[in-house]
């Protein structure tokens, strides 16, 4: 299933269409990844699914195209949450992931260096607490979270 979306190609100034494709790929990968372990982390729960799309992004201007990975978080067949990312670059973060909900709003991030193995850390939906390193434990009270909040 393909969504279209307002761009998300958000980079810096002088940044050329090459690396801009790069980078795409290179975000593509870690977030597919991710949402393999998410997947994995889930399987034993009958009541939740992970639902994969894509969202195509243009930038008109320099004519670049690329699609990047979404997921709709389900629960008894009811869509509880969506992931996504919030642009080719995160300010401090190799990458940011909005978690959107009904009621709130989570942020994932890889805190690894661009080259290192992913170190996704998730920030809590309520304000004011420290990031946790996403684990399967962690991912599973973010679901009850976000089941409660709708």
């Amino acid at each position: 299933m393909l969504k279209t979306k307002p761009s998300l190609l958000l980079y810096p100034p002088g940044t050329s269409k090459t690396q801009i494709t790069k980078r795409a790929k290179f975000l593509s990968d870690r977030i597919n990844k991710l949402f393999g372990n998410l997947e994995e982390w889930i399987k034993d729960l009958p009541d939740y699914k992970i639902k994969k799309y894509s969202e195509a992004n243009e930038d008109k201007k320099n004519k670049i195209k690329f699609k990047f990975p979404a997921a709709d978080i389900l629960e008894k067949d009811k869509k509880i949450g969506t992931v996504k990312p919030a642009g080719l670059y995160a300010f401090g973060y190799n990458c940011r992931i909005d978690i959107i909900s009904k009621k709130g709003m989570g942020i994932i991030v890889d805190a690894s260096k661009e080259s290192g193995e992913p170190d996704w850390q998730v920030f809590p939906m309520q304000a004011g607490k420290d990031p946790k390193k996403l684990t399967k434990i962690i991912f599973r009270n973010l679901l009850k979270k976000l089941s409660s909040l709708e």
